[in-house]
């Protein structure tokens, strides 16, 4: 398994301690410090000293593509696996994956995750029935959901490198293929193109990774915007589809996927008034609403000023489930007459949040009239590519 790291010192003791109690020994453990800044490269070789299967690389900072290819070139097993360095597993993780793996001659095994927030976990499954499915059955039941199911934003086959183990000889071909500068949506580089060439998968609707959240989390330098970003995600992806007979399906499903990011790293080129004063893409909601804002992730951090100073839009209240500076909890909603505001923006766009939002909003008594979500539509490739030119 590869370890990259950068400027993790603080989790990294926890990460390698849970790869090296996991109850399947037979691991080579491979840290890849990338260019760290703090005492990482030194917890590194401290580790190497205590466990034989431990193997450092000390390299210049270049992201964490840049990283993972480091560790995927010295690899030397039969599977290759990645784990973020703030992150940490379960014990039993790699024993059930590799089980699966040996009993199916599976090419590729999947598992949940747990997102780990500060005051819960979120548990996180492929939109895939648990159980093996071979060529026939990936084609039939994998590839016409694989990126998107056709909610939008949920994918059939969760998008993450780390909760999944990949057979080498597939992985390396297309972690080799993929640019350094791909900084957002880099697990897809791989993921999708490595499931499109696998003959066996494995679907594990267990969760044994421990994906912790924190605001401080990256790998290093940045070379280029997010637009660039983007621009050579997308283009790497296409190539990927566009030489097989599901080419019009994956498209139409990629569209959908990186519009998602597009609305997560640029949203001020993927959220926009139109002519009428309709914000798109959400629907009903109008420049002239009164809003309540309901999201303090991602989605919500980008979308508060844009529509709070460049749609000068008026914002009665910013709420969330956990309430911040100038962020209300959304337990105060019974608190707000319904004449106050106009319609309730819900800003997330991954579609599980986004429907435990609903749901939340709901034991209000709001009207669903009022509730405002994201909406793809009808999407082309040509839309997006024009939104990434714009970024």
């Amino acid at each position: 398994m590869i370890v990259p790291i950068f400027n993790t010192e603080r989790y990294l003791e926890k990460c390698i301690k849970s790869i090296q109690n996991q109850s399947y020994s037979n691991l080579e453990i491979i840290l890849v410090d990338d260019g760290s800044l703090d005492d990482s490269g030194m917890i590194c070789d401290e580790w190497k000293r205590k466990d034989s299967r431990i193997k450092v690389i000390h390299k210049e900072n270049g992201g964490i593509v840049s990283a993972r290819k480091a560790g995927v070139v010295i690899a030397k097993g039969e599977y290759v696996t990645y784990v973020d360095s703030d992150d940490w597993l379960e014990p039993e993780m790699y024993a059930e994956l590799m089980g699966k793996a040996v009993q199916y001659h599976a090419d590729i095994v999947s598992s949940g995750l747990k997102r780990e927030y500060a005051d819960s976990i979120l548990e996180e499954f492929d939109n895939i029935e648990q159980g093996f499915y071979n060529r026939n059955d990936i084609e039939q039941d994998v590839f016409p959901k694989m990126i998107c199911t056709g909610n939008f934003y949920e994918a059939g086959i969760n998008v993450h490198v780390y909760n999944k183990i990949f057979r080498a000889k597939i992985l390396r071909k297309y972690q080799l293929e993929l640019e350094d500068d791909i900084r957002m949506g880099e697990d897809a580089g791989v993921v999708y193109p490595c499931y499109l060439n696998a003959e066996r998968i494995y679907v594990l609707r267990r969760s044994f990774y421990h994906y912790v959240l924190r605001s401080d989390s990256c790998m290093g330098t940045q070379s280029v915007d997010e637009g660039d970003r983007l621009r050579l995600l997308n283009r790497y992806l296409i190539k990927c589809v566009n030489d097989t007979p599901w080419r019009e399906l994956l498209v139409q499903q990629l569209v959908k996927y990186i519009y998602y990011l597009i609305l997560l790293g640029i949203p001020d080129k993927s959220v926009f008034i139109d002519e009428e004063g309709y914000v798109i893409p959400y629907g009903n909601l109008k420049k002239s609403d009164r809003i309540i804002l309901y999201g303090a992730g991602k989605m919500g951090k980008a979308v508060f000023p844009l529509m709070k100073d460049e749609f000068a839009m008026r914002i009665v209240v910013w709420m969330d489930a956990f309430p911040g500076d100038g962020i209300e909890c959304i337990n105060k909603l019974d608190k707000i007459a319904p004449d106050e505001y106009d319609k309730i923006v819900i800003a997330a766009a991954n579609y599980r949040i986004v429907k435990d939002m609903e749901k939340k909003v709901l034991e209000f008594d709001v009207p669903g009239e009022k509730i405002c979500t994201l909406k793809c539509g009808d999407l082309t490739i040509e839309d997006v590519d024009k939104m990434l030119r714009l970024g």
